[in-house]
């Protein structure tokens, strides 16, 4: 509220200034135009042509700020809609992943084996350590 009351009053003295300097500087100033291969001429005040070039640069500034305001946006949206596709491609992959936990979890049927077919058993475990013996060849060495 305090922003747009500072704001409304700034707009108010550029305004009181604007119509002070219109005032103080009253000279007719003779403006000279071409229109369709005729010359015309006009006395305008000089406050006038002053103020007119500071409304017109104005009023390309603000053309030019919204140009890239837009631009800027449009960037953002494309982002935000880029960041919904992540997320909802991570909740696919999710729901993939979950349904496939589940498929693991879940006791599988015992396969009926064949009865001719023998059954692989698995070798009887020991507390003693493998005794493995690595052989050094400086062959091998030298090529490396």
């Amino acid at each position: 509220m305090v922003k747009t009351v500072l704001l409304v009053l700034a707009v108010l003295l550029l305004i009181a200034y604007g119509g002070l300097f219109l005032s103080w500087n009253p000279t007719p100033v003779p403006v000279v135009g071409f229109q369709w291969g005729q010359g015309w001429a006009e006395d305008v005040p000089t406050g006038v042509l002053v103020l007119g070039g500071v409304l017109l640069g104005a009023i390309l500034m603000a053309c030019f700020t919204l140009g890239g305001w837009a631009s800027e946006r449009s960037r953002r949206r494309a982002a935000e809609a880029l960041v919904v596709r992540a997320k909802q491609k991570l909740s696919d992959a999710t729901g993939i992943i979950k349904r496939q936990r589940e498929k693991l979890e879940e006791p599988a049927p015992a396969a009926e084996k064949p009865a001719d077919q023998p059954t692989a058993t698995a070798p009887p475990e020991s507390d003693e350590p493998l005794a493995v013996e690595l052989q050094d060849d400086e062959e091998d060495d030298e090529t490396i």
